[in-house]
């Protein structure tokens, strides 16, 4: 009994203090490590403010295709940087960057982000991003929708790769 006790215990105490955020940069992009900057956040009922110690900039983006068409390898090399200096490193799908107590997950979902802004007769410009998911084949479009803050729009765009090209990025 004790054993399940200690079980049950320690799955409350991990539910009720974790903190998980997802973030989506693009290479050349920096992130502060500030809690605003996550595209999203999942904190336990008595967890406090979640920003992380150091700063991360996506230097590249990198990933390997098989023969056949389908993933090897997803990967980003990136530097963070904070008070303890600025540190390289690459995270992958299976390796995570761990700095200061905070691990840096690779996710194996990535695709396109196109950014648009509308201009509102007072001068104020409500900003969305569209976070496209890669197409399932080559020649597929990449699909996504988003809203507009504090308006009632909502948009959905399909970018089609270069049918040429046997990746997901753009070949012309």
């Amino acid at each position: 009994h004790a054993g399940l006790f200690l079980v049950v215990t320690s799955g409350l105490y991990s539910a009720a203090f974790q903190k998980r955020a997802f973030l989506q940069l693009m290479e050349g992009e920096t992130f502060d490590g500030a809690e605003s900057g996550f595209l999203t956040l999942e904190k336990g009922s008595l967890a406090g403010a979640f920003s992380i110690p150091f700063g991360l900039r996506l230097e590249k983006f990198g990933h390997e295709y098989w023969p056949d068409g389908k993933e090897r390898d997803i990967s980003s090399e990136v530097v963070a940087f904070g008070e303890g200096g600025a540190r390289r490193g690459r995270i992958s799908v299976n390796h995570p960057l761990i700095r200061e107590g905070v691990a840096v997950y690779q996710s194996p979902h990535y695709g396109y982000r196109a950014s648009l802004a509308l201009q509102r007769p007072d001068g104020s410009r409500p900003v969305t991003h569209f976070l496209l998911d890669r197409a399932p084949r080559p020649g597929m479009a990449a699909v996504g929708r988003a809203d507009f803050p504090t308006t009632d729009y909502v948009m959905s765009v399909s970018l089609r790769p270069d049918r040429r090209s046997n990746g997901f990025h753009l070949a012309d």
